[in-house]
């Protein structure tokens, strides 16, 4: 268990990397490339992961200023990610003027954890601040709530932290999905307060259509 939450770690750092908004279309109820539909606040926004590969057809770690962030070779596998268009993301169009907008991203991996339960919690949660830590270059990390979380019958991993020297906030959901996959949504944002509230208010709402859209499919 330990094992697959490392690396499903690394995608932490998306949402540090999404730089581009170009060409993004306005609309409230969003189809997923993933399958599902929700209807986001009108202040947010979906682009898909074909688009997003686009916009980020020329980046590099070093144009994107993150090229110190963390692992380089770690960040360079997430990059390809993105750049292959294997990840989705939404966007605070309130922020889309800021160097650095607030998002959430969605993609998906390899479920090897199997059904969930709160036995799995220890399992998952004790050594996490010390992964992340070191996945942010030794800075301290904070994680404010680890647990599991349940919707439509569907029971998901669900993590908030912290990186107080960058200001940094995190929120991660880890979905059981279809096809032995899972759908990890990440938020992060710079800020604290209501623009923090709104993130997580969206990935309630991206995890409620993601979980009753699993459900569905049996």
């Amino acid at each position: 268990m330990k094992t697959g939450y490392l690396r499903s770690c690394l995608f932490l750092f998306l949402p540090f990397i999404a730089s581009c908004s170009g060409g993004i279309p306005v609309e409230t109820l969003y189809t997923s490339y993933f399958g599902f539909q929700v209807r986001l606040p009108e202040d947010w926004i979906g682009m898909n992961p074909r688009d997003i590969s686009a916009a980020t057809a020329q980046e590099s770690l070093a144009s994107l200023k993150i090229d110190g962030f963390a692992d380089a070779s770690a960040l360079e596998s997430i990059l390809n990610r993105v750049k292959s268009g294997e990840v989705e993301f939404y966007f605070d169009k309130t922020t889309l003027n800021e160097e650095d907008r607030d998002n959430v991203s969605a993609q998906l991996v390899t479920n090897d954890w199997g059904v969930l339960t709160d036995e799995h919690i220890p399992d998952l949660c004790t050594d996490l601040p010390k992964q992340l830590t070191s996945m942010f270059n030794n800075s301290p990390v904070t994680v404010d709530l680890c647990t599991i979380a349940r919707a439509n019958g569907i029971a998901y991993f669900k993590v908030e932290y912290s990186v107080p020297a960058m200001s940094y906030h995190v929120v991660q959901y880890e979905i059981p999905f279809r096809n032995q996959t899972r759908l990890v949504v990440v938020g992060g944002t710079f800020k604290s307060g209501r623009r923090l509230q709104r993130m997580r208010e969206v990935q309630a709402l991206i995890a409620e259509a993601a979980t009753d859209f699993a459900a569905s499919q049996g």
